[in-house]
């Protein structure tokens, strides 16, 4: 017999954590539950909502319990696991459909059951019609559902209050309000201009707001990232000189004992797609799966490809493989709001000589920016050039959907030590919360 308990028990959970999911009940049967602890549930869930009661996990036990004083405390302790497995109800419809393909395949097992004993042939003929007519009435109403529903029937939502985070940069969180969830932000920018650089340094700031993340670099190796973020979160107050004795060169870092705290400090909160073995060459299809489960798994909110252009595709053409490029996109941006997350995307531009890049100079089709909520722009001065600029960069927003903010420009100055950026010359240097300095015994 065809039934997945796993899928009978996310329908369940999905109805009993939304209000929203609990009124498309009548998407569902009796027939669609196979197993006897989740055709019970349901039926309670039925008869608490015809009688205009609420509709959550304690009525539910004490209904159930009311009927049968045997069970005790095991339905509780069941809902609770249940409704704990479910990350989001976003996904209902995929659940409820997954579950309706289970009841048709019963249908039609039963169907091939009756052929095989000698059916008589007009029973057949009308068992298929049935069938076909019951399959045909499921799928529109299921439709019905997900494509037409009234515009008063929608929640309405508090927009200054959507999860966001903060970019730590008072002049940009002011235009943009931070980087929403449920969005995608392209950044773009020629090379060596900073791009990665200002998006570690977004990636700290949303760490530092527990927003835990998952990274993709297809330019560093595990250990120099570590390095850069470190330096990062560590303020340029506590970084040390390094010289080397060899060559002269000076470059900068931190203290063993402060890189320890500091790492134990994101341990939860910073993971990465561990791609040393296969640098420059993943599978553009294995990002996404990896995020899915940083998803699932830690509880990520807020992803970064690094960059895009360093992500495999299998193309034959140059048609093909910016058409893939696209598609690439497009999936990032559909996780993005079926899971509530956020996505940074690094995309170098085309060859051209345009010094103020446009969102059409992103290398590949026009797709990518179109799709995209935020097109960043960062640049950087030619101080060789212009000895009287004192600004070190520009940050561009060529787009931005949620606030309708576009081509405005504010000036970047970068702390080489610390490797971050901010908007204002004196500005002080930002603590974040990984605790204070070890002393050095």
């Amino acid at each position: 017999m065809f039934r997945d308990k796993e899928i009978e028990e996310c329908v369940l959970a999905c109805i009993i954590l939304d209000k929203e999911c609990l009124k498309k009940i009548k998407q569902l049967e009796i027939d669609d539950f196979t197993f006897n602890d989740t055709r019970e549930i349901f039926k309670t869930i039925k008869l608490l909502k015809e009688k205009g009661e609420a509709v959550d996990v304690i009525t539910i036990n004490n209904k159930l319990k009311e009927m049968y004083p045997e069970l005790k405390t095991k339905v509780l302790t069941y809902l609770i696991d249940i409704t704990g497995k479910v990350p989001t109800t976003a996904n209902y419809d995929y659940y409820v459909r997954k579950l309706k393909q289970e009841t048709s395949k019963r249908k039609l097992e039963d169907i091939a059951i009756k052929l095989r004993q000698g059916g008589k042939l007009e029973d057949s003929n009308q068992a298929i019609k049935d069938f076909l007519t019951s399959f045909e009435k499921m799928e529109k109403s299921l439709d019905e559902h997900k494509y037409i529903v009234p515009l008063a029937d929608v929640v309405s939502i508090d927009y200054t209050k959507r999860p966001r985070v903060l970019s730590g940069i008072k002049e940009i969180d002011q235009k943009i309000g931070g980087f929403y969830m449920g969005e995608v932000s392209i950044w773009t920018g020629k090379t060596g201009q900073g791009k990665s650089t200002f998006v570690n340094q977004m990636v700290c700031e949303a760490i530092n707001q527990n927003y835990p993340v998952c990274l993709y670099s297809g330019e560093l190796v595990n250990s120099q990232l570590q390095n850069w973020i470190n330096l990062q979160l560590a303020g340029e107050y506590n970084i040390v000189e390094l010289l080397d004795e060899r060559t002269g060169k000076v470059s900068y870092g931190i203290t063993k004992q402060l890189a320890k705290q500091i790492q134990e400090w994101y341990r939860d909160k910073l993971f990465i797609y561990n791609n040393e073995f296969e640098m420059n060459s993943v599978n553009h299809m294995s990002i996404v799966e990896i995020f899915r489960l940083a998803y699932q798994k830690y509880g990520c909110k807020v992803f970064v490809v690094d960059n895009l252009m360093s992500a495999r595709f299998i193309n034959k053409s140059k048609e093909d493989y910016y058409t893939q490029q696209s598609c690439f996109v497009g999936e990032l941006v559909a996780f993005a709001k079926a899971n509530n997350v956020h996505v940074h995307i690094i995309a170098h531009p085309k060859k051209t000589s345009n010094t103020n890049l446009e969102s059409e100079d992103i290398s590949g089709t026009m797709d990518i920016a179109n799709r995209a909520d935020n097109v960043f722009v960062i640049s950087k001065t030619d101080k060789e050039k212009h000895p009287e600029i004192v600004e070190d960069g520009k940050f561009i927003i060529r787009k931005n959907r949620s606030e309708g903010v576009n081509n405005y420009t504010t000036n970047l100055y970068f702390n080489q030590k610390s490797r971050r950026f901010r908007t204002q010359y004196n500005e002080t240097d930002k603590k974040y919360d990984w605790g204070e300095v070890p002393l050095p015994f």
